[in-house]
């Protein structure tokens, strides 16, 4: 695990510091690619990419578009990749703000948290299986299973957070 983690926030950073942002750099004329068309002989037609102008933009810091330059220009992409990994996922840059490449991290980071339990086995480790902390992780958790059609696994998981915040709360308390 700590390989993966290590390896989101050298990815993120490389890719979103040390490299420039594609959206905004010069692109070559005179690409051509294949596509199927039901009207061209054949089923396919050619069609050319035409030139790209680059943006004036000076990109030796790497790509700033939407990032919080307090802590420096590798800042919001490391976070981003750091608190996917182990944690909620609060990132400080906005995920379209990240290079293309680089964006692939906190996607990673957003799976190693699913599979590695992240801050839900955490906040259970820390407070204790019925602290209603772990009541809101656990429905959570069930909302994305009842989201993607797991519907047993999300009564299990809704009924367990029902027990735990009846508890700590009673059974007559708005959050119950």
């Amino acid at each position: 695990m700590m390989v993966l983690f290590i390896g989101t926030v050298v990815w993120a950073i490389y890719f979103d510091t040390m490299k420039p942002n594609p959206g905004l750099t010069a692109h070559p004329a005179g690409q051509t690619y294949e596509v199927p068309s039901a009207s061209a002989p054949g089923g396919k037609r050619q069609v050319t990419i035409p030139a790209v102008a680059g943006l004036p933009v000076d990109q030796h810091l790497g790509n700033l578009e939407g990032k919080e330059l307090r802590f420096g220009t590798s800042a919001g992409a490391a976070w981003g990749a750091i608190t996917t990994d182990v944690t909620c996922g609060a990132i400080n840059a906005e995920q379209d703000s990240l290079n293309p490449l680089a964006g692939l991290s906190p996607m990673v980071g957003v799976w190693l948290n699913c599979i590695f339990g992240g801050k839900g086995a955490i906040d259970e480790q820390s407070f204790g299986s019925h602290h209603p902390r772990v009541a809101t992780n656990l429905n959570n958790l069930a909302l994305l299973l009842k989201s993607t059609d797991r519907l047993e696994e999300a009564e299990a998981l809704y009924r367990r957070a029902l027990a735990i915040d009846e508890q700590n709360f009673g059974s007559d308390h708005p959050n119950v």
